[in-house]
């Protein structure tokens, strides 16, 4: 086998094989969000990128990323009402409106990249 075709191919092969670390460690397929909104200021800014995990102890003050209605949404939780939690972004004057049931969480933020989300954000066109 050529050289650069092996050079490609080990590559390939580490690329993939931290790409499975990575949702080993982080417990979830999604493991990168990119911050879309102004919601989470000042905390989070628009084009930050987050390192999510899924873990079963979410509770008040931690960041999560969730889905409602299709949306992926980035709150955090301010109240835990039973098996439901009370959700806000921290720029906005309210609470969200509705409950978000653990099995609507995607993963909780664990680190932060600032700005590293922006080519994201202009590939996806927003």
């Amino acid at each position: 086998m050529p050289s650069i075709a092996r050079r490609v191919l080990v590559l390939f092969v580490i690329f993939f094989l931290f790409y499975f670390a990575l949702i080993l460690l982080a417990g979830t397929p999604k493991f990168l969000a990119t911050i879309e909104s102004n919601s989470m200021r000042p905390a989070l800014e628009r084009g930050d990128l987050l390192l999510l995990a899924k873990t079963n102890d979410y509770g008040v003050g931690d960041v999560i990323i969730f889905l409602k209605n299709g949306n992926v949404i980035v709150h955090r939780i301010i109240e835990v009402r039973g098996s439901a939690f009370v959700t806000k972004g921290d720029a906005n004057g309210y609470v969200d409106r509705w409950l978000v049931g653990e099995s609507e969480i995607i993963g909780e933020m664990v680190f932060m990249l600032p700005e590293l989300g922006h080519l994201n954000l202009f590939l996806a066109g927003k």
